[in-house]
């Protein structure tokens, strides 16, 4: 192959947007909005807990599942070889689906099994769970439309 043919092949359109798909998601950005999103969302679900005038013993299990739900998106940081660049967003989706199944668990263990107060439980889980489902959100489509920007540039270029 000469040196004219392999420069061609390595500036071709194809191998510049593969590129642009491998470009790394800011994991760090990803990981500091979840923790401000976690704690954020267990202030508002201790909140909503005991602003409907369940007991500390609500607050506490409810702020418990919310500091594990925010723990869930620690999946998302694992970086290549098990989650490549490109996957990344469908990572993200995977854990809203776990996060979602989490809270409906919760929810049915906590007023069923344990008891728990009805309202509270319900008004702490999902206030919680929403915040961190719309910060989870929200930082996935900057990041991914950040990347897609780039991609979009480099095929302009060539």
């Amino acid at each position: 192959m000469t040196p004219l043919l392999f420069l061609s092949r390595l500036l071709s359109p194809a191998v510049v947007m593969n590129a642009a798909a491998r470009e790394p998601i800011s994991r760090g950005v990803f990981s500091i909005t979840m923790l401000i999103a976690t704690l954020v969302a267990l202030a508002a679900a201790v909140g909503a807990v005991t602003g409907v005038g369940a007991g500390s013993d609500v607050a506490t299990m409810v702020g418990g599942f919310v500091v594990l739900a925010g723990l869930v998106s620690l999946v998302t940081l694992i970086g290549p070889p098990l989650i490549p660049h490109e996957y990344w967003g469908m990572a993200v989706l995977g854990v809203s689906g776990v996060r979602t199944m989490l809270a409906l668990g919760a929810m049915l263990v906590l007023i069923e099994f344990a008891g728990f107060d009805r309202r509270g439980v319900v008004f702490g889980v999902l206030s919680g769970t929403a915040i961190l489902m719309i910060a989870e959100a929200a930082a996935a489509v900057i990041l991914l439309n950040k990347r897609e920007r780039a991609h979009a540039a480099l095929r302009s270029v060539s």
